[in-house]
Parts: C-alpha cells; structure tokens; sequence
C-alpha cells in the first residue's frame, strides 16, 4: 500500500469515524441506541438536541473543527499556521450560519481571544479527548513529509495547545503522534500500540493498561467502553478507543459500527479509530458509501 493510500485513508477515515457517530452521538443508554436506530451502518440524521440543523453525513462539532483545521493547512502549503488556524477557527464560530455545538472548552478559548489574549494564551484547561483527536490533519501531513517522531509529536502537541493545554491532552497528543510514528516505520499496529504507550506518560501508561485489564477483556465491546467509561474526558476516552482499536482492527468497518453503538462520546473515540485503521487499511478499506456520502468531504492532495 501506498504512503497515499494510507494518509487518505487516514483522514478520511477520522472524518467518516465522526460522521457516523452524529446519529446516535451523546446518546448514553445503549438499549436506547437499538432501540432508536438497530445496528447503525450508516450516516444518520442527528436523533438529539446537540446538534440541529444537521443531516446525514454531516459532522459533529468535532467534525467541524477538523474540517476547519485541515483548510487551514491546506491553504498554508500543508504546514500548520497557528495563527490563521485560531482566526479561522474563531470565524467559524462567530458566523451567524454556523449550526454547531459549541462546548465549554470553545466557549473558554473564544472569551479569551475576546479579551485580547495571545494566540499561545488562549487555551482551555479542558482534558476533553476533542482537542488531541482534533489533530488527525496535522499528523497526515507529518506522515505526508516524513516527519520524524520528535517533529511529529511537537507539531501535534502545538495543535492541541491552541485550545486545550491540560496536561492529560497534551500527553494524548504525544501518544497519538507516537502511534502514527511507528505506524509509519512499518510496524504492525499491536507492536506500534505497545511501543507508543510504552514511551508515553504514566497516564497514557494507566489508560493502556485499563484497556486490557480482566474486568474487560471477556465482556462485549459496549458493555466494556460502558465499564472504561463513555464520557469526553481522555481518561475515559482513550482507554475505551484503545479496547476497540485492539479488539476490532481487522475491520475498519466493524470497530466503527461498534464504537458507535457504545454510545456516550461516540465522535471523539471515532475520530481516533477511524484516522488509525484508515492508515491500516487504507482508503479502500473504508465503505464506499461512508467515502461518498461526506457532505463536506476533505480536500484530497
């Protein structure tokens, strides 16, 4: 497989990995999921509040700003301009047609750039999974230049310092580029898996370390993401996204059907599923149908 194959597989794969999960996204009850929906194989209209105005196959909020991250970059040369991605990224929220969720974290960084803050000033003291996961473009354009590991990690730890500086993001950030890193060495994905959380944080350690313990390991996989905990937080977040990665990465399609049918936080983890099997699979592993039903799909190079 290519090394284009396996960025495009990567971002589109984060993109439908979040587009699948609007449907039943914040919906915690997952009988309430069956009930609603059966087994989701597809983009869904939004079935809660969070998100009006929203149709199939658009994005959650977190979506959203990765949409308006990797337009930045594009128009950039493919290089992160921190500046102009703040500017865009404030743009978005203060246009009267946005129709997107806006958390706390948001609300925290856009009252600071309000009050005349530094671009490096801004930031939230969020330890939401959305601030890391949001970087899955700035990692594809890494892989895309062959970027070694400490570059890698420094460009995706600045991306999530924009808004999110707590301690739990920025280790999440590291890991993530880690991951990538040793994906891109040709390492199988257990070994890359093992490697990035071996080097990584005592807290990226623990979640590891949580995604493989007995109270999981012989249950199903909503019933686990249930026990590890379906909330936003990265140390929720990440545990859960790591059982599923673990357990379902033969199948891109599979890992993301049950992700999303774990309910709680569907987008975040999704996002991260689907950006790591995306590379592991490459573009043609990803359906067609969730490939060609994006109504914003990202600009491929």
């Amino acid at each position: 497989m290519t090394i284009e194959q396996r960025t495009t597989g990567m971002l589109l794969g984060a993109f439908a990995g979040d587009a699948l999960a609007l449907g039943p996204h914040w919906i915690y009850d997952r009988k309430e999921i069956e009930r609603k929906f059966g087994r989701i194989t597809g983009y869904l209209d939004p079935a809660t509040p969070y998100h009006p105005g929203k149709r199939a196959g658009d994005y959650t909020h977190l979506g959203d700003q990765m949409l308006v991250l990797q337009r930045s970059i594009q128009a950039h040369g493919g290089l992160l301009d921190p500046e102009d991605f703040l500017q865009s990224w404030r743009a978005f929220w203060t246009d009267p047609a946005t129709q997107s969720y806006m958390d706390k974290a948001t609300r925290t960084v856009l009252g600071s750039l309000e009050d005349g803050f530094g671009v490096m000033e801004v930031a939230s003291s969020s330890t939401e999974f959305a601030g890391p996961v949001r970087g899955i473009p700035v990692l594809v354009t890494g892989l895309t230049n062959a970027y070694d590991e400490a570059s890698l990690i420094t460009a995706a730890k600045e991306q999530t310092r924009l808004t999110h500086r707590s301690a739990e993001a920025l280790d999440m950030s590291a890991f993530l580029a880690r991951l990538a890193s040793g994906l891109a060495a040709e390492l199988d994905l257990e070994t890359a898996l093992d490697g990035a959380l071996g080097d990584s944080s005592q807290f990226v350690r623990d979640s590891g370390r949580r995604a493989e313990s007995s109270r999981v390991s012989h249950v199903k996989t909503g019933e686990a993401v249930e026990i590890l905990g379906q909330t936003c937080d990265c140390d929720q977040a990440l545990p859960a996204s790591l059982f599923i990665l673990r357990r379902h990465h033969d199948s891109f399609e599979e890992a993301l059907i049950e992700n999303v049918m774990a309910g709680g936080d569907s987008a975040a983890r999704g996002i991260f599923i689907g950006a790591i099997l995306g590379w592991e699979h490459g573009v043609e592993g990803i359906p067609e149908a969730w490939r060609t039903g994006l109504r914003q799909p990202p600009i491929i190079v």
